[in-house]
C-alpha cells in the first residue's frame, strides 16, 4: 500500500473478483507485499452471488471494493476499474486477476521497465502456473491476425534467461496480469466490453499494436497463476465463435480478414461434422455463438445458457 513521500509513479492495481473470495485475498496479500511502495489497491467484485464482499473486506478493510451491480465480465469489470482508479490520478494501473499471486518485486520491475520505454503501452512478465511454479503459463505472445488468435510461448526466451530486467517486444500480453501506461489508455481506450470474456484482451493488444504502441514482456518479473478451469467446454466455444468473428470484424483488414473467415468457417465445418456424432451440445454452441454474431447479441449474450444446461446436466447424473 501507499507510504510516505515517494517519488515512484503511483500504480493503482485493480483486481477483478467473481465468486472466488478466498483467491482474492491471497492475490491482495501478495501484492501488499510487494516491494513497491506508490501502490494503490482497488477490488472490483463482479457481481458475485456469494458471500465475496464481506470476505474481501473483513480480510482486507483498507481496501477499496466497489460492487458491480451486474456482471459485466472481464472486459466490463476492469473497465468499472479502470474508470473509478483515475480520481488517484495514477500513471500505471496493474490490471490483474484474482486467481494470481504477485512476486515480491513484480511491480517494480515492470515500473522500471515501463519508465525507461516511453512508447510501451502495457507490460506483462512470466506467469507461471501455481502451485507449479518452475511450469510456464506465459512467456510471451503472438498475435495471428488471420486465426482471429494469439499464442503464448512457454518457455524463456534462450538468449534471456538469468535474473535480467531486460523487456522484449511482443504482439500480445494476456490479460492474466500486466501493467498498463494510464496515457496509452486514454488515447486508445479501455477494453471493448462486447466481448465479455475471451479475446477481450487480443483486440485490446491490437488497438494498441494499431496506435504504433510497445507491448513488452520482462522474463525475470514473476506472476503464478492457479490455473482452474471450472467452465464448460461449450460456454467456452460460445464466447470462441462468436468473439472470433468479431475480432476478424474489428481487427483486421482486406486480405487478413477475408482468409480468416475463410480458415474459421473451414474449420468450424470440420469440427461440427465431427461434434454432431460426438459431442451435439458443442454444435449447438457453435450454431448459437455465430447467430448471435450476426444479430449483434454481444456482451453476455447466450453464454450462460451452456453453463446452465450444463449444471442441470450434471444434477440429472446425480441422481440417476
Amino acid at each position: 500500500m501507499e507510504t510516505g513521500i515517494s517519488q515512484e509513479p503511483i500504480v493503482v492495481a485493480i483486481v477483478l473478483n467473481y465468486r472466488r473470495p478466498r483467491d482474492t485475498v491471497e492475490c491482495l496479500n501478495s501484492i501488499k507485499d510487494s516491494s513497491y511502495n506508490s501502490l494503490r489497491i482497488v477490488v472490483v467484485d463482479n457481481a458475485s452471488p456469494d458471500d465475496s464482499v464481506n470476505l474481501i473486506r473483513n480480510s482486507h478493510p483498507d481496501v477499496e471494493v466497489i460492487e458491480s451491480q451486474s456482471n459485466g465480465g472481464y472486459a466490463g469489470g476492469m473497465n468499472i476499474g479502470i474508470r473509478y482508479a483515475m480520481k488517484f490520478s495514477p500513471e500505471y494501473l496493474l490490471l490483474i486477476n484474482s486467481d494470481t499471486i504477485v512476486a515480491e518485486d513484480f511491480m517494480e520491475k515492470l515500473v522500471e521497465v515501463m519508465n525507461v520505454h516511453q512508447r510501451a503501452a502495457a507490460v506483462s512478465g512470466t506467469i507461471y502456473y501455481f502451485p507449479e511454479k518452475e511450469k510456464i503459463w506465459y512467456a510471451g505472445g503472438t498475435m495471428r491476425y488471420w486465426r482471429a488468435s494469439a499464442f503464448t510461448h512457454h518457455t524463456l526466451p534462450e538468449y534471456r534467461r538469468g535474473n535480467t530486467i531486460d523487456a522484449i517486444t511482443v504482439s500480445f500480453i494476456s490479460g492474466c496480469g500486466f501493467l498498463v501506461r494510464v496515457s496509452a489508455l486514454e488515447q486508445v481506450g479501455l477494453f471493448n466490453e462486447q466481448f465479455f470474456m475471451y479475446l477481450e484482451d487480443t483486440e485490446f493488444c491490437s488497438r494498441y499494436l494499431r496506435n504504433h504502441f510497445e507491448l513488452l514482456y520482462v522474463p525475470s518479473a514473476k506472476l503464478y497463476h492457479k490455473v482452474i478451469d471450472n467452465e464448460t467446454q461449450a460456454f467456452q466455444l460460445y464466447f470462441s465463435v462468436r468473439n472470433r468473428l468479431l475480432f476478424l470484424k474489428l481487427s483486421t483488414k482486406r486480405f487478413a480478414k477475408f482468409f480468416g473467415n475463410l480458415y474459421f468457417f473451414s474449420v468450424l465445418i470440420l469440427k461440427g461434422l465431427f461434434w454432431t456424432i460426438t459431442a451435439p451440445h458443442l454444435v449447438k454452441a457453435v450454431i448459437v455463438g455465430i447467430k448471435d454474431y450476426f444479430g449483434g447479441r454481444f456482451y453476455e449474450g447466450s453464454g450462460f445458457q451452456f453453463l446452465n444446461n450444463q449444471k442441470v446436466m450434471k444434477q440429472n447424473q446425480d441422481y440417476q
